[in-house]
């Protein structure tokens, strides 16, 4: 960082030398022209450190910097200091100990979940609580947090059901195979779904052959 430095060397009575440089500033005798009489110092902070923090509202903070003064072309305001400090953190409440602070807790007096800003999902379905329409059974976030109905109960979900209420297998939708004819082949295994048949026909009518077959032997 930068900052603002001023030295008062008026009350001095011996002299005041940078030895890096070589200058004297005495009072001011062989004085170079920029460091005569100079008191004001821009300065140039540089510096690492860190904060450890021991509970939420309390740390400890260490720092080392080196302050420099760029415009003086000596060196004798310059410095290396060391900090410790202590600190405090107010206002960051925390009435439900969630871990979420009040002032990003959307649901502040009911402990919940980081990632859902401090609201609960009792269910643990990815829906909060505030959101979930059935916060107590899990359910897809698609569906407001509630299970997919199934209301003929035929194992196929209502959304993928093209017969909520009337029972049939998943292999048609969720709706039953019809049989057309009424002649109890279902329509799926009738070669004749139009025609009432037998099933050992496959649905279809008897043949003539079959009735001129049954003749022949009747005769013998």
């Amino acid at each position: 960082g930068a900052n603002y430095l001023r030295h008062d060397y008026t009350g001095l009575t011996f002299p005041v030398t940078d030895s890096y440089n070589d200058v004297t500033y005495a009072g001011y005798s062989e004085n170079k022209p920029y460091t005569q009489g100079r008191a004001d110092h821009f300065a140039l902070s540089t510096g690492l450190g860190t904060n450890i923090w021991l509970t939420k509202n309390f740390g400890l903070g260490i720092q080392g910097d080196y302050v420099s003064t760029p415009v003086d072309k000596s060196r004798l305001a310059n410095f290396w200091q060391a900090s410790a400090s202590l600190n405090f953190r107010f206002g960051n409440r925390d009435k439900d100990k969630d871990g979420v602070l009040d002032k990003d807790d959307l649901c502040s007096e009911t402990p919940g979940l980081p990632e859902f800003q401090g609201c609960p999902d009792t269910d643990g379905d990815g829906v909060p609580d505030k959101d979930d329409n059935c916060p107590e059974v899990a359910g897809p976030v698609e569906n407001n947090g509630c299970p997919w109905p199934d209301t003929d109960k035929d194992g196929v979900l209502d959304k993928d059901d093209a017969c909520v209420d009337v029972a049939g297998p998943a292999e048609n939708n969720g709706c039953p195979w019809p049989d057309t004819d009424n002649d109890g082949v279902l329509d799926k295994d009738d070669k004749c779904p139009n025609v009432p048949g037998l099933p050992e026909y496959k649905g279809c009518p008897k043949p003539q052959e079959a009735y001129a077959v049954e003749a022949t032997g009747a005769l013998k």
